[in-house]
């Protein structure tokens, strides 16, 4: 009789050992940290029944989703209503002189940087002469709408003519400045190289 007893404690004790064991190897894969049910547990969802812990209004209430990969990021494109146009350099030189006058020719090398394909631009050249010196055409001149491909460079001139009264030497300075013209649907990111200048001495005898 004794020995039947502590037969079936025995068996008693290893049921119970095993329904411990069982109990613990679930909860892992039932629910993570907030009590949300796992990746594991919502595979098995679909078969769950009206008590289930997936139930709609459970899975609500916790403000549960099922857990889905993070897509990878989509790479962004160039954007094409960019275009960084540039003054590469400015040139200045006499081409003839007579008895105070000089025929000065300015030269600049402009540049579309991209990514816009093309971009239309307007160059502006302004001369600053001293006093006793002067320049035709006086003020600004605009070339307007010049096209300039990415990456290859543009070459524009114009001529002057500067006449010093006093003997001496003159120092002539010609400024450049391009900008993307209004008609254009770009936007320059970097408007600090749009500009550039060249100086030259003119040499007026006694």
């Amino acid at each position: 009789m004794n020995k039947k007893i502590g037969v079936l404690l025995l068996i008693s004790i290893m049921m119970a050992v095993g329904l411990a064991l069982g109990l613990a190897g679930a909860g892992p894969a039932a629910a993570d940290k907030g009590g949300c049910p796992n990746e594991a547990a919502w595979k098995g969802a679909a078969h769950a029944n009206a008590n289930s812990a997936h139930e709609t209004e459970r899975r609500a209430a916790r403000e549960c989703s099922p857990q889905e990969p993070t897509p990878d990021p989509t790479p962004t494109p160039a954007p094409a209503d960019l275009a960084d146009v540039q003054v590469v350099a400015v040139s200045t030189r006499v081409t003839a002189s007579s008895e105070g006058q000089f025929a000065i020719r300015v030269g600049v090398n402009l540049l579309n940087a991209g990514p816009a394909d093309t971009a239309l631009v307007d160059t502006t050249f302004t001369f600053a002469v001293p006093s006793v010196c002067s320049v035709s055409p006086a003020g600004a001149v605009t070339v307007e709408d010049s096209w300039l491909p990415e990456g290859v460079g543009v070459y524009i001139s114009r001529g002057w003519i500067v006449t010093c009264l006093e003997p001496g030497a003159h120092e002539v300075t010609s400024n450049v400045s391009v900008a993307i013209d209004a008609a254009q649907p770009l936007t320059d990111p970097d408007t600090g190289n749009n500009v550039g200048s060249a100086t030259v001495t003119l040499h007026v005898g006694s």
